[in-house]
């Protein structure tokens, strides 16, 4: 049997914390139990304007004492071996002891902020989640509920040995569960097993049966994950008009060629080697067509290759300057760069000032499409741990 489930690899409160924080009305085994100690927070006693006077001394305190050594944390005391932290906030290093952490619990933090950073707002200190096992106090392994696989073997173990934790009524039912199924009793715990209300929510999505603090997770939840559905949608919608803008632009380039250059082939196609001494290379026309004004819904080279009159003004303003570039190249400068004030018409090769614009615009819509949907693929994991915990609750108590 496993005991294999997903849930937040972090937790914000401090294992020291009473674990009905988290909405549970007894604790359960893969928390910690409960201590007489104290938060890593700030206390009750502590009040903003007495953190404020700590902090203040604290910052004007000198950075070494009398005999040259450096000194650390609010008691300011050089390094002598006692085991230390250091604040991901403020990066200063504290004992553990000034900061109310028992030593313990030094493999189970993942991000520590001071009692002063966290009273600025800067963070809040998470913790890794412990071992089920009581005696252990290191993090537990992804999907699982232990730090190792020996340690799931021996909790479920004293579990099994311990008879005042398993009633009959639980073995009844296992056993009426699996009848005389060998291979099934074998793979209870290989998946977990889904509340009937939840199976409900992955089919309609509908939140009436769920209690209101779960409904008011997953409506957040589903509201962002609505949002980032409709960015998506709208960074697809780009990307497609690039690329069409992509095939409207060799496309405007062979109908230019056509009209400047009408006496050769302009179509692609394989051709005998020239004689010696002689050329067959065909002149080409390639455009920077770099538009100042880019939108994506509203493409001045689209309107071009589906305007004539537009397409007319484009290829008179072209064959002028390819005309000039014949005749005389002095007379070129009196002839725009820009159609309308907005598309760049010079030759892409002469054109650094927009080289490779086309790749850096695709490049970007291509980052932030992956961006969204790494940001899409956290909010389902956050969505399928909301479930996950609220099944796990409604079984342990």
């Amino acid at each position: 049997m496993s005991d294999r489930y997903e849930e937040p690899t972090y937790r914000d409160s401090s294992p020291d914390s009473d674990p009905t924080t988290h909405r549970r009305k007894k604790p359960s085994p893969s928390y910690i139990p409960t201590r007489k100690h104290k938060s890593t927070s700030p206390t009750p006693e502590e009040t903003s304007e007495e953190l404020a006077k700590q902090f203040k001394k604290f910052t004007n305190a000198p950075k070494f004492d009398l005999n040259s050594e450096e000194v650390f944390c609010v008691c300011r005391k050089p390094d002598h071996g006692e085991l230390m932290v250091a604040c991901d906030g403020c990066e200063e290093w504290f004992h553990f002891k000034c900061m109310n952490v028992n030593p313990k619990y030094s493999n189970l933090i993942a991000k520590f902020y001071c009692k002063f950073c966290q009273w600025k707002g800067i963070g809040v200190s998470k913790w890794k989640r412990k071992c089920r096992l009581e005696s252990c106090y290191e993090a537990i392994k992804s999907e699982s509920k232990y730090c190792s696989e020996d340690h799931g073997k021996l909790f479920l173990k004293q579990v099994l040995l311990g008879t005042s934790q398993l009633s009959t009524g639980v073995v009844k039912d296992i056993l009426d569960f699996v009848g005389q199924d060998h291979a099934k009793f074998n793979k209870l715990g290989d998946k977990f097993p889904e509340l009937g209300v939840v199976n409900q929510y992955r089919i309609d999505e509908k939140l009436e049966s769920f209690p209101d603090d779960v409904k008011s997770d997953l409506q957040m939840i589903s509201t962002k994950y609505t949002n980032l559905n409709n960015l998506i949608n709208q960074e697809n919608l780009k990307l497609s008009r690039l690329i069409e803008t992509k095939e409207n632009i060799k496309t405007l380039n062979e109908r230019l060629i056509s009209l400047i250059y009408p006496d050769q082939e302009t179509s692609i196609s394989k051709t005998k080697k020239p004689k010696r001494g002689g050329s067959n290379k065909k002149k080409k026309i390639d455009l920077c067509y770099h538009d100042k004004l880019i939108t994506y819904e509203d493409s001045l080279i689209s309107q071009i290759i589906n305007n004539d009159e537009l397409y007319e003004s484009l290829s008179q303003q072209i064959k002028r300057r390819y005309n000039v570039e014949d005749d005389d190249e002095q007379e070129e400068q009196e002839i725009s760069d820009t159609f309308q004030d907005r598309l760049c018409i010079k030759d892409k090769r002469k054109c650094p000032r927009h080289n490779g614009w086309w790749n850096l615009a695709y490049d970007e819509i291509s980052k932030r499409l992956s961006e969204l949907t790494s940001r899409l693929e956290l909010l389902k994991q956050q969505r399928e741990t909301i479930l996950r915990n609220y099944s796990i609750e409604v079984y342990e108590n």
